[in-house]
């Protein structure tokens, strides 16, 4: 349903966005650790590529719990099911204790290049192959959002140079989501906060989306 609403709206570039592709290596790890034993240490990038950069996307793009409309509901999904379902993996299946430094290099060995792979793909594919299609007033993108909307809290850095917006915007995702994947090493060793996080991404959603249910309800007062 969302690949065929976006592409006919041509919002289909979002579909490369790093949501997609954690929830992509979520379902793939889902799926084969059904089917064989997967050493403990393997699970942490995985941990750390949801935790991390996945997780606080329901804070950036402040997603609205909005029961009526299959495409705020389906990016509701998309960011808070991976951080639930990797919960429940860390603390029933790959329950093995490893120390908070020994997470956070295994995190920098190898999560942050995972990432860094996604990253270098993603501009390939957005700012060198379709970058004459992401510049049209046409299409829309997650780029496009933040150089053009003023609600943006990274308008303000944006300027006419195509090339520097490029690399503010890439520059700033690629920073952003190592601290948070660093990060993530202690919320793996920590069962109070590795909780905490998921509740606050749910709830968030909620809360988001209360003000204009309360309009709502206003309105029918009214009447």
């Amino acid at each position: 349903y969302r690949l065929k609403n976006f592409k006919t709206n041509k919002k289909h570039y979002y579909l490369v966005e790093y949501c997609y592709f954690a929830s992509f290596i979520v379902t793939i790890f889902t799926a084969i650790s059904l089917k064989y034993t997967i050493p403990d240490w393997i699970f942490v990038p995985v941990f750390g590529l949801v935790y991390g950069p996945l997780a606080y996307g329901v804070f950036i793009t402040k997603d609205r719990l909005y029961f009526h409309s299959p495409i705020h509901m389906g990016t509701v999904f998309l960011h808070t099911s991976p951080v639930l379902l990797i919960w429940k993996m860390r603390w029933e299946e790959f329950n093995c204790v490893f120390s908070s430094n020994e997470v956070l290099w295994i995190n920098m060995k190898y999560t942050i290049p995972i990432y860094f792979i996604w990253l270098i793909c993603y501009y390939v594919f957005i700012f060198l192959v379709k970058r004459k299609k992401v510049y049209s007033d046409e299409y829309s993108s997650v780029f496009k959002d933040h150089t053009t909307n003023i609600k943006s809290p990274m308008y303000k850095y944006f300027s006419n140079s195509k090339i520097l917006n490029e690399f503010i915007f890439v520059g700033s995702h690629l920073c952003m989501s190592s601290v948070l994947i660093l990060l993530s090493s202690y919320l793996y060793v920590s069962p109070i906060l590795s909780t905490i996080l998921p509740m606050i991404t749910v709830i968030s959603t909620v809360w988001n989306s209360s003000r204009k249910f309360c309009i709502a309800l206003d309105n029918l007062k009214k009447k």
